[in-house]
């Protein structure tokens, strides 16, 4: 049986008596580079603006990122897939500033 790794694009083939990783294309979301991104960060809390985030995840934030705080919402369920991607990484939004572009992340704990 396969298994996904949690933090890397790899099954691990447990049907044998030793594992072998198998890297598969796997379909990776929009925010996924924003989680790994996150994952490396040694720090408590990060200040990024916008262009920040969407030179990482390589496209651009959608219109209503810009225009409502709720999208920065840290909801992990419902329709926000992109704050499930900062949660899974450890990580909340404590504040964002929609005049300036910024977010201000900071590990949960």
């Amino acid at each position: 049986m396969y298994e996904l790794s949690a933090r890397y694009p790899i099954y691990v083939d447990r049907r044998s008596s030793v594992d072998v990783l198998r890297y598969e294309h796997l379909s990776m979301g929009k925010y996924d580079p924003l989680m790994e991104f996150l994952r490396g960060e040694n720090v408590s809390s990060l200040e990024m603006d916008f262009g920040t985030i969407e030179s990482i995840i390589d496209q651009s934030l959608p219109r209503s990122a810009r225009l409502y705080r709720a999208w920065w919402s840290n909801e992990d369920s419902g329709t926000h897939v992109q704050s499930r991607s900062w949660l899974a990484a450890g990580w909340r939004v404590a504040d964002v500033d929609l005049t300036n572009h910024l977010v201000i992340f900071e590990v949960l704990g």
